[in-house]
């Protein structure tokens, strides 16, 4: 087991390296974090270094119990370090969804997407929470909402990371310039993550040179700082915008269960109508935030 930690904490030190080579090795990173945005940055940092393309990942626990799908044969764990109460680290494993089968019973995590109708219930509540933007398309606005979200909290963390510069590239920087690198380092990644999990391009709103100095981040300890700090304010952003689209959701559903039930006029009416067997099967989707972990 001792031998098992060693090797994935190399592959987490190794892979802290190859994602700070440059700007996209970082964007690489970041599109898988987007959809694991439930985790923390260690272990998305260890989800991307084994399965980069993973959607949505739980423990088999989890997976054979609550979600009723078994593990699929010959399925590979993913990795990850959890320290136990006693704060000693050890390693735990994930499986992604793919990896999983239906059985009787089963369930479909849910995992929400943004689509044009939902921007005005998203918008609202970003703005509810971050404060007012400067306007534009939805685009525009999660930029400037996203801006708001990290100046209410880099400075606290920035004072922890000037601690830990040693034998980085950040080391001979002043206390203004290595403010300007965390604090734009820190916006774009998380504008990055937002944009792309809403399904928006994220090369409309930013470009490779907002990310040039993810090489300065040069070890795993000053990236650590980075990473969970953009990690944190990205997880709260997108879990208000994940409960904004499931509020949504719910409503136009339950309105659409009202229509269906009335009786029909004297033309008959044409659209889109759910069932109640659909209406239970969104609303139990929508329970299953509270146990699943993406």
């Amino acid at each position: 087991m001792a031998y098992k930690l060693q090797k994935i904490s190399e592959l987490a030190n190794q892979t802290a390296q190859a994602v700070t080579r440059d700007a996209d090795g970082w964007m690489r990173y970041l599109d898988t974090a987007s959809r694991l945005y439930k985790y923390p940055f260690d272990e998305q940092l260890l989800i991307y270094a084994q399965r980069p393309d993973a959607t949505a990942c739980a423990s088999m626990e989890l997976w054979n119990g609550t979600m009723r799908r078994w593990i699929k044969p010959g399925s590979k764990g993913i990795a990850v370090i959890r320290k136990d109460k006693r704060g000693k680290p050890g390693l735990e494993y994930v499986y992604d969804y793919a990896d999983t089968r239906p059985v009787r019973g089963a369930r479909e995590p849910y995992l929400w997407q943004m689509r044009k109708e939902h921007h005005p219930a998203v918008l609202a509540a970003l703005r509810k929470r971050y404060g007012p933007d400067t306007g534009g398309d939805i685009g525009d606005q999660i930029m400037e909402l996203a801006r708001h979200a990290v100046d209410e909290v880099y400075r606290d963390r920035l004072s922890d990371l000037a601690y830990d510069t040693r034998d980085s590239f950040l080391e001979e920087l002043d206390d203004l310039n290595l403010e300007v690198r965390f604090r734009g380092l820190m916006t774009a990644s998380v504008q990055y993550t937002l944009l792309t999990r809403c399904g928006l391009d994220p090369m409309d709103y930013l470009d490779a040179e907002d990310f040039a100095g993810i090489s300065e981040f040069s070890t795993p300890t000053v990236l650590h700082h980075l990473g969970s700090a953009a990690s944190a304010v990205s997880m709260e952003a997108l879990m208000e915008i994940g409960t904004a689209i499931r509020q949504y959701d719910q409503t136009q559903v339950k309105n659409n269960q009202k229509i269906s039930e009335k009786p029909l006029a004297k033309e008959p009416q044409t659209g889109y109508t759910i069932t109640r067997g659909q209406f239970s099967a969104v609303k139990r989707e929508s329970e299953e935030r509270s146990i699943y972990p993406v």
